[in-house]
Order: C-alpha cells, then structure tokens, then sequence
C-alpha cells in the first residue's frame, strides 16, 4: 500500500525547489521504488495487489499546489501502467 503524502501552498515563483523536491520523492517517487521492489515478490508468488492512495488532485488541480497536483496526476499515471503491465501476471 503506498499511501503517503505531504503538501506545500504557495504562488509558483515563490515555490521552493526543495518543497517540490521532497514532495515529488514522497508523494511519487516512493511509490514507484515501493512497487518496483515488491513486483519480483508478486510475481513469484503468482499474484499480488498493489494498492496507491491518491486524492481527488490526481483527476483535477488547484492553484497554489503545483508540487502536490503534479505528483498526484503522476501517481494516477503510475498506477494504470502498473496495472497494464502487470494484468497478465495476476497482479492488480
């Protein structure tokens, strides 16, 4: 299950670039390594679930959010081709 988040409100020229930094890691890009280290498992044991918590910012965005909408679009992206890629191994 990858269910983490974090959130950072600011105008875009006033956005720190360490915010977006670690909410993009925290908010994306751990659940990429999460499933990536978990899928070899699944797929030994014939089947698994992997399961990201989003939000609705992952279907529409909001001003002042740039980091945390972009993330959550990604993870919306990064679940769908997990679960393409990963159908015909019983893997959801």
């Amino acid at each position: 299950v990858n269910n983490a988040g974090m959130q950072h409100v600011a105008p875009v020229e006033a956005f720190p670039p360490e915010k977006w930094d670690a909410i993009i890691a925290l908010n994306l890009s751990s659940a990429f390594h999460t499933s990536r280290l978990a899928v070899p498992h699944m797929k030994a044991a014939g089947w698994g679930r992997i399961i990201c918590t989003a939000s609705a910012h992952s279907l529409t965005a909001s001003p002042f959010k740039i980091a945390y909408v972009s993330a959550k679009h990604g993870l919306a992206g990064l679940v769908k081709t997990l679960a393409l890629e990963l159908a015909e191994h019983n893997i959801t």
